[in-house]
């Protein structure tokens, strides 16, 4: 039986590391035995793909899983040590949810000088 979970993550970082942080959380999925999130522009997707008459100016990567430990993968999301000021938000929505929740990921690790 089937106990899917969409998600859709939303990265918003001035430290411009994103990069190696979604390597961190694709490495986690990936060492659970899931295909990793994928960016929605992927230079595997032909350009502007979606819909509307201009390209996303918002990183966002997405994927289905089955089974996922959700509280897990949040808690792996928030163990991270973003560089900056950074947001994470995690639009999920699981098997018998009507619609998607957002869950934003404060990083709380980051201090001003």
């Amino acid at each position: 039986m089937s106990i899917v979970t969409n998600i859709i993550i939303n990265v918003i970082s001035l430290d411009f590391g994103e990069d190696a942080k979604l390597k961190e959380i694709n490495s986690y999925l990936e060492q659970r035995g899931y295909k990793p999130l994928v960016s929605l522009d992927d230079d595997s997707l032909p350009k502007g793909w979606y819909g509307g008459n201009k390209f996303l100016e918002a990183d966002l990567y997405c994927g289905a899983f089955n089974k996922l430990n959700l509280d897990e993968f949040i808690l792996h999301i928030t163990s991270l040590s973003w560089e900056g000021p950074s947001l994470v938000q995690a639009m999920v929505q699981e098997q018998d949810d009507l619609g998607f929740r957002i869950i934003e990921i404060i990083n709380k690790n980051w201090e001003q000088a």
